[in-house]
């Protein structure tokens, strides 16, 4: 069962949840989930550039599997978790490290429009095996950057469910980020933040030339991104996956990224096939 992603009311996300993250940190594996919350209005769906604000000098990328709640869910059993979920995605948690270090709120520094890119399209768990585990990749300008497995979560999909819904109810279409793995920007040596002209391709689920046998991938059809003004950005316009979903699982070229400041963004060759989230036209800066 496949069908887009709707403008969610709440988007719960988890830091330091895969092993190879923590140990890239230097910081204790935590013993409990590290939740933070993103704002609604940061989502983006295909077509839509990344705009990074002028007070920003240290954007990030994360690639994230995603899972979107089907049933209403309270004070869940993480046996029975599973059974309330509509679907998985593909997310970028954009992040302002420069923000999120000096303030150390995370829902803030993560939370600017346009800093989560998501869906459009949401995967049934019929379609993959998640006790399987499903490769993640992330590539900066066709750089693999991040690669791992939802294996590596401290905390699966199902704890991460029962977790976040005891006392608290969690809404068909609420969106729960399930943690990036390690390859961060903030943790190489320099740090590499986004920059102009950065394509960014989030893969989830199969490798980059074909999908994980019986596996589904994320892809989306060709497209090409044409100059733009930043100046000209409608933040009135919707910019919900749903809204404008290309995006479908199954064979096809990547949805991409480009990173794009100082008032334009350039062209993008989506014809490289492989799973991507890609859920906007780029990134770039405004102010």
């Amino acid at each position: 069962m496949r069908f887009a992603v709707s403008q969610p009311r709440m988007i719960w996300a988890v830091g330091l949840n895969y092993r190879d993250h923590v140990a890239e940190s230097g910081r204790p594996r935590p013993d409990t989930p590290t939740l933070f919350a993103k704002a609604p209005g940061s989502v983006i769906g295909p077509d839509v550039p990344i705009v990074i604000p002028h007070h920003v000098t240290q954007p990030d990328y994360e690639g994230e599997l995603a899972v979107v709640i089907g049933v209403r869910a309270r004070d869940v059993a993480a046996a029975d978790a599973l059974g309330y979920v509509g679907g998985l995605t593909i997310a970028h948690d954009v992040s302002a490290r420069d923000h999120q270090y000096t303030t150390g709120q995370f829902t803030w520094s993560k939370s600017f429009d346009t800093f989560c890119p998501l869906g459009p399209e949401v995967v049934g768990l019929d379609e993959v095996d998640l006790a399987a585990g499903l490769p993640t990749e992330t590539r900066v300008n066709g750089e693999v950057v991040q690669s791992s497995n939802t294996l590596e979560l401290i905390f699966d999909v199902a704890t991460l469910i029962s977790w976040i819904s005891q006392g608290l109810t969690l809404e068909p279409g609420d969106i729960i980020l399930t943690g990036t793995p390690g390859g961060v920007g903030a943790a190489r040596h320099p740090p590499r933040w986004l920059r102009d002209g950065d394509i960014v391709e989030i893969s989830i689920g199969g490798s980059r030339h074909a999908p994980q046998s019986g596996g589904a991938v994320l892809t989306r059809p060709t497209t090409r991104c044409g100059l733009r003004d930043a100046a000209s950005v409608n933040w009135a316009e919707p910019h919900v996956g749903g809204a404008v979903g290309k995006q479908v699982f199954g064979s096809g070229s990547p949805t991409r990224r480009r990173t794009r400041r100082r008032n334009e963004l350039a062209g993008v060759d989506h014809n490289t096939p492989a799973l991507a989230s890609g859920h906007d036209r780029g990134v770039r800066r405004v102010g």
